[in-house]
Protein backbone atom coordinates (compact mmCIF):
# COMPACT_ATOMS: atom_id res chain seq x y z
CA UNK A 1 0.00 0.00 0.00
CA UNK A 2 2.80 2.41 0.81
CA UNK A 3 4.41 1.82 -2.61
CA UNK A 4 1.08 2.41 -4.38
CA UNK A 5 0.51 5.68 -2.52
CA UNK A 6 4.04 6.87 -3.30
CA UNK A 7 3.65 6.04 -7.01
CA UNK A 8 0.28 7.80 -7.18
CA UNK A 9 1.61 10.89 -5.38
CA UNK A 10 4.65 11.06 -7.68
CA UNK A 11 2.46 10.72 -10.78
CA UNK A 12 0.14 13.49 -9.58
CA UNK A 13 3.10 15.77 -8.86
CA UNK A 14 4.55 15.21 -12.35
CA UNK A 15 1.19 15.92 -14.01
CA UNK A 16 0.79 19.10 -11.97
CA UNK A 17 4.33 20.28 -12.81
CA UNK A 18 3.83 19.53 -16.51
CA UNK A 19 0.64 21.59 -16.58
CA UNK A 20 2.43 24.67 -15.24
CA UNK A 21 4.36 25.43 -18.44
CA UNK A 22 3.90 28.98 -19.65
CA UNK A 23 3.29 29.79 -23.29
CA UNK A 24 6.22 31.23 -25.19
CA UNK A 25 6.07 34.97 -25.73
CA UNK A 26 6.86 36.99 -28.87
CA UNK A 27 8.90 40.18 -28.76
CA UNK A 28 9.51 42.85 -31.42
CA UNK A 29 12.95 44.38 -31.79
CA UNK A 30 13.57 47.54 -33.81
CA UNK A 31 16.72 49.67 -33.64
CA UNK A 32 14.55 52.75 -34.21
CA UNK A 33 13.14 53.70 -30.80
CA UNK A 34 10.28 55.62 -32.47
CA UNK A 35 8.79 52.37 -33.81
CA UNK A 36 7.44 51.34 -30.38
CA UNK A 37 8.93 47.84 -30.42
CA UNK A 38 9.55 45.96 -27.16
CA UNK A 39 13.34 46.35 -27.42
CA UNK A 40 15.85 48.34 -29.50
CA UNK A 41 18.53 45.62 -29.56
CA UNK A 42 19.04 41.91 -29.07
CA UNK A 43 21.24 42.71 -26.06
CA UNK A 44 18.39 44.64 -24.43
CA UNK A 45 16.08 41.65 -24.94
CA UNK A 46 18.67 39.25 -23.50
CA UNK A 47 19.08 41.51 -20.44
CA UNK A 48 15.34 41.53 -19.77
CA UNK A 49 13.95 39.10 -17.19
CA UNK A 50 10.75 39.06 -19.26
CA UNK A 51 12.46 37.24 -22.14
CA UNK A 52 12.90 33.56 -21.31
CA UNK A 53 13.99 30.39 -23.07
CA UNK A 54 11.47 29.37 -25.72
CA UNK A 55 10.44 32.93 -26.62
CA UNK A 56 10.62 34.33 -30.16
CA UNK A 57 12.32 37.60 -31.11
CA UNK A 58 11.04 39.22 -34.31
CA UNK A 59 13.46 41.66 -35.91
CA UNK A 60 11.39 44.38 -37.56
CA UNK A 61 12.12 45.30 -41.19
CA UNK A 62 15.03 47.72 -41.22
CA UNK A 63 16.50 46.47 -37.93
CA UNK A 64 20.18 47.39 -37.94
CA UNK A 65 23.01 45.73 -36.03
CA UNK A 66 25.40 48.49 -34.98
CA UNK A 67 27.41 46.67 -32.30
CA UNK A 68 28.04 43.17 -30.97
CA UNK A 69 24.89 41.31 -30.02
CA UNK A 70 25.08 38.36 -27.61
CA UNK A 71 22.37 35.72 -27.55
CA UNK A 72 22.47 34.26 -24.04
CA UNK A 73 19.09 32.52 -23.91
CA UNK A 74 17.54 29.74 -26.01
CA UNK A 75 15.27 31.87 -28.17
CA UNK A 76 14.15 31.84 -31.79
CA UNK A 77 15.17 34.89 -33.82
CA UNK A 78 13.24 35.67 -37.01
CA UNK A 79 13.88 38.50 -39.46
CA UNK A 80 16.34 40.09 -41.81
CA UNK A 81 19.16 42.29 -40.56
CA UNK A 82 21.17 45.19 -41.97
CA UNK A 83 24.80 45.43 -40.89
CA UNK A 84 26.43 48.84 -40.44
CA UNK A 85 30.00 49.59 -39.55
Amino acid sequence: MNKTFLTTALSAALLFAGGQQADAASWRINSNANRHAHFTSINAAMSSADVVAGDTLYLDPGFTLTDNQNVTKRVTIIGGVLFRR
